[in-house]
């Protein structure tokens, strides 16, 4: 089509279609977990969002410029494999190392690199029958998208993509993992652009499923002792959204301090139900709904902080991981801690506590003798 006939887009249309992409990136990932089909879709997604195609710089991209948004992220990682040096000889096939902080087998500082610069720059797979062929990670979802994913599926593969099909891991290709965290890490500079978006345009965000963005958090704690001063119990985080929700006890209460890109956003207490005593379980339930920017808290199964404005941003509770504390052990027993992808309604709440046991499941099933169910 000859460019005269074509018109720009504006700015608008740009953000909605870079919400649709997240969207479709973001299902694809979590899909990944129970189908290897997802694969298609979540390259197709990365290769319209992060690489250049037909010399069109990728979506994302593309509006991180136009919008002066940061793509920095705190990351460890190996740049390329050092050909020369003697333990790399005969080195067949390797995933190099790519982690956040403190995350994985190897325990270390990272350090701030900008995104682009690991997807354009950086190799994440050496293959050594291709000496002359660097895998960088835009070239990786290339090939992947252009001959296995949404754009053909092509009759014949590129002797590079035979090589790395025949070598698993967990009975999976080793691009696998590369990918899921390039898609993890693009889902996360899509939220700061989204994010800027709402604040600075008055951009809506698409409406989504209500698990997408709905976000309960229960502590099912049993009281020891009487706290003196303040503890904390549990830190929950997601580094797609960057926020924390930081869960701490204290001497009449539970807080939940909520905390986006190292700034406090909300902070909401919950008091001990009258005449707690030593030995006696207790349920604190905060609920947040993304697509509404609300919050409301729950003690037991009575509504402790009735539904009030709280801008935490999107969070969807798939992303969410969590590190417990020791510190409380002594005055608080964390009996269990749950994160539900819904807002949990008063009686599920009283069910929680009151029927606790019935969420057990044996860790060893008897074995089906039929695909149909019972």
């Amino acid at each position: 089509m000859a460019k005269s006939s074509r018109h720009p887009r504006s700015r608008n249309d740009m953000i909605s279609a870079l919400d649709q992409h997240q969207y479709l990136l973001r299902t694809s990932l979590h899909g990944l977990k129970e189908d290897d089909s997802h694969i298609k879709t979540l390259s197709s997604e990365l290769r319209v969002l992060i690489c250049e195609s037909s010399r069109t710089e990728g979506l994302l991209w593309r509006l991180c410029d136009q919008l002066s948004i940061s793509d920095v992220v705190n990351m460890i990682v190996a740049e390329a494999v050092n050909r020369e040096h003697p333990d790399n000889q005969c080195l067949d096939i390797c995933q190099l190392p790519m982690q956040r902080p403190n995350e994985g087998p190897t325990v270390s500082r990272g350090e701030f690199v900008r995104l682009r610069d690991i997807i354009k720059k950086s190799e994440a797979i050496y293959v050594s029958q291709l000496l002359d062929r660097v895998f960088t990670h835009e070239l990786l979802i290339g090939a992947i998208a252009g001959q296995m994913g949404g754009a053909h599926e092509s009759e014949d593969l590129d002797s590079c993509l035979v090589k790395l099909n025949s070598f698993l891991v967990n009975h999976r290709q080793l691009y696998y993992s590369v990918l899921a965290l390039d898609a993890e890490l693009t889902l996360q500079i899509c939220d700061r652009v989204l994010d800027f978006c709402e604040s600075e345009y008055q951009y809506h965000r698409l409406s989504r499923p209500r698990e997408h963005g709905d976000v309960s958090v229960c502590l099912h704690l049993k009281k020891s002792q009487t706290l003196l001063g303040d503890v904390n119990i549990v830190l929950l985080y997601s580094y797609v959204s960057e926020v924390e929700i930081r869960c701490i006890a204290g001497p009449q209460s539970i807080n939940f301090i909520l905390v986006k890109r190292d700034k406090i956003v909300g902070e909401y207490a919950i008091n001990y139900p009258l005449g707690w005593d030593n030995g006696e379980d207790a349920l604190f339930v905060l609920s947040y709904t993304s697509a509404h920017r609300q919050i409301r808290t729950v003690i037991n199964n009575t509504v402790y902080l009735p539904s009030v404005p709280c801008n935490f941003g999107w969070v969807d509770a798939r992303e969410i991981y969590y590190r417990a504390s020791e510190q409380f052990l002594e005055f608080l027993e964390l009996k269990n801690m749950m994160v539900y992808s819904k807002l949990l309604p008063l009686d599920q709440c009283g069910r929680l506590i009151q029927h606790f046991e019935n969420m057990k499941k044996s860790n060893h099933p008897l074995p089906k003798t039929s695909p149909f169910p019972d």
